[in-house]
């Protein structure tokens, strides 16, 4: 029994540890300073528009892309119909 309070304390300990850490500095500027973006990578982000926070961009075939300079998605658009139910 001992042992397990130990055990629980260690890692209580650890948790509030690691939450401590993942709290601190979770602004953009301290984000950038971590991990700053490269200006040739930069200059290839996407114009986003502030008042949506994102952009699409036909990029042929039907496929477009949405991303809002973090994360992107494709999808691609079709004359086909199917009913959902």
């Amino acid at each position: 029994m001992k042992k397990l309070v130990y055990v629980l304390a260690l890692a209580a300990a650890l948790c509030v540890h690691v939450a401590a850490q993942s709290s601190a500095g979770d602004s953009q500027e301290d984000l950038q300073k971590y991990a700053p973006v490269l200006p040739s990578v930069k200059a290839q982000f996407w114009k986003i528009d502030p008042k949506l926070g994102y952009a699409v961009k036909s990029v042929g075939g039907g496929v477009y892309v949405i991303s809002d300079n973090m994360w992107q998605s494709a999808f691609l658009v079709t004359d086909e119909r199917r009913d959902c139910l």
